[in-house]
């Protein structure tokens, strides 16, 4: 695969060059995916992306194990902060919002881990975004904010509740989408930079990923979706804050409906949104399908530019 200036440059920016620029195992030319497909018949009727997912070699499935750490690891620490804010922070208030300190918490530690690794811009979490890459997302977003015609049909004890209810999800879609989007991407992405269709088995295995964490069959189904559609829509717009906010106000428009008792009003509009997110996800892993480019290729508009400070003129002079 030919590699211009331009890209070659973007790819120094996520990794210094080392001696490991010459491919291993798991970073195959595109002649050899080629020879080895025509030489194998068994492989013939197999998609290309399928092929590739045979290739990843090593270090692609180190990766991929380490992401899966990388997951445990920060849910592990927002379930021990959630603890201690509940035994230390003795008041009614802490022990109801416990979870919400917790992902505040958990997610700028998240931030701090990108920013040591020089990640910081390329994961979207700082830098410019790009306002046209919400245009493609446009079902995504009717799929978000639909739950909200249920919330005029409900009542609640105090309108207190509506504001809380959208912080707490609002800080959990922040833990959710600087560790996911933010980290494990980035992480399984920079490792398989090199590869074809590396930015789809990036997003498809961080999505799997997510569902599997998040627990039960249901989250293994929907929470994928929602991964794979809130990765497309990093992807397009060079940053993560819109997936942030989507995913935040989804979860709280389909947890806000309740009667006075505050039992759960209707899902039906809920479930029109997943179907929704379900066509979106087709259609986001058609279009992550025709990538070639990588990761850093896709991230590299995101990175602000070194300004060089301006000469400093004595005082009069022009």
């Amino acid at each position: 695969m030919t590699v211009d200036p331009e890209q070659r440059a973007v790819e120094a920016f996520a990794e210094p060059s080392t001696a490991e620029e010459s491919p291993d195992a798991g970073e195959i030319g595109d002649a050899t995916q080629d020879g080895n497909a025509e030489s194998d018949p068994s492989s013939m009727s197999l998609p290309a992306p399928i092929l590739e997912l045979r290739d990843l070699g090593v270090r692609g499935w180190m990766a991929i194990g380490g992401g899966v750490l990388l997951a445990i690891g920060f849910t592990w620490l927002r379930t021990v902060i959630t603890g201690r804010a509940e035994s230390e922070l003795d008041t009614e208030f802490f022990e109801l919002h416990s979870s919400t300190i917790a992902s505040g918490l958990s997610g700028l530690a998240v931030i701090a881990l990108l920013t040591s690794a020089g990640w910081r811009h390329l994961a979207g979490v700082s830098g410019t975004w790009v306002r046209q890459g919400l245009i493609p997302s446009g079902l995504v977003i009717v799929a978000c904010v639909l739950p909200l015609v249920t919330i005029l049909d409900s009542s609640w004890e105090t309108p207190w509740r509506v504001g809380w209810v959208t912080i707490d999800h609002l800080a959990d879609s922040f833990f959710v989408e600087v560790l996911f989007r933010g980290l494990v991407f980035v992480f399984i992405a920079n490792a398989l930079r090199r590869h074809h269709y590396g930015v789809l088995w990036s997003t498809v295995v961080t999505a799997l990923i997510y569902g599997i964490v998040g627990g039960g069959w249901s989250m293994l189904l929907w929470g994928t979706l929602l991964s794979i559609v809130f990765t497309m829509m990093t992807l397009d717009c060079r940053s993560i804050w819109p997936a942030v906010a989507l995913h935040g106000l989804f979860e709280a428009f389909s947890d806000l409906p309740f009667d006075a008792q505050g039992v759960p009003g209707s899902t039906g509009w809920r479930t029109v949104s997943l179907l929704l997110l379900a066509v979106a996800a087709i259609v986001a892993l058609r279009r992550l399908a025709a990538i070639r480019d990588p990761w850093t290729a896709l991230m590299s508009v995101n990175v602000a530019p070194l300004v060089p400070a301006a000469p400093v003129k004595p005082l009069g002079l022009p």
